[in-house]
C-alpha cells in the first residue's frame, strides 16, 4: 500500500477507485452530468452568501483532542461555507448524535479515541445508517489499518500532519 498526499487510499491499496458501496469517496454526489445540484429552497450562509439548502454539507467531527477538532471545525467553514461542521469527542457521543441528528451527510472521526476506535464506530455505524460516507483520520498511519478501514467499507482514510494546513485536503474528501 502506498500512501499519497497524507492519506491512504483504495486504489493506492487495490487499484480499485470505488468504495464497495460503488462510491468514489464522499465527493460522488451529484444530481447531474454538470456536476452541481439543484434546490428550489434556499439558506443564507454565514459569509451572506445565497446556498441552496441541498448543496449544504452536515459533518460531523469526532475527536477526542477537543482542541484539533474545534480548530479543523472552524477552519472547514471558512474555507467552504457550505460545509457545516458538528464535534463530538468519543464515539459514544457521536453515535447519540448520529441519532439524533438524521441530516448528517458525513462523518469524520479519529481512529484513536477512547472506549471505542475509529473502526469500531465505522461498524456500529454502518449497521444503523448505511450508506454514510465516513472518513478516518488518524494522527499515526498505519498500513494495516488503512488497508482494514478501506476492506470494511471508509470512504476515505487520511493522516493528520499538525505541521501542514489541511483544511483544502479535507473539504475535498468531504465533498
Amino acid at each position: 500500500m502506498e500512501r499519497r498526499g497524507g492519506y491512504f487510499s483504495r486504489e493506492s491499496v487495490t487499484g480499485d477507485r470505488s468504495t464497495p458501496n460503488g462510491r468514489i469517496g464522499a465527493a460522488d454526489t451529484t444530481d447531474d452530468a454538470t456536476g452541481t445540484r439543484s434546490s428550489i429552497e434556499t439558506t443564507t450562509a454565514s459569509r451572506n452568501t445565497e446556498v441552496k439548502t441541498e448543496d449544504r454539507i452536515h459533518v460531523l467531527l469526532s475527536d477526542d483532542n477537543e482542541q484539533w477538532a474545534q480548530f479543523m471545525a472552524d477552519d472547514l467553514q471558512k474555507q467552504d461555507p457550505n460545509i457545516d461542521v458538528s464535534v463530538t469527542l468519543s464515539a459514544n457521543e457521536a453515535m447519540l448524535t448520529l441519532r439524533e441528528e438524521p441530516g448528517i451527510d458525513c462523518l469524520v472521526t479519529d481512529y484513536q479515541m477512547p472506549e471505542v476506535d475509529g473502526l469500531e464506530l465505522l461498524e456500529r455505524v454502518q449497521s444503523e445508517r448505511p450508506g454514510l460516507p465516513f472518513i478516518i483520520v488518524t494522527a499515526e498511519g498505519s498500513e494495516d489499518v488503512a488497508a482494514q478501514a478501506i476492506d470494511m467499507g471508509v470512504s476515505d482514510y487520511l493522516v493528520k500532519d499538525p505541521r501542514a494546513d489541511q483544511t483544502s485536503l479535507f473539504a475535498n474528501r468531504i465533498r
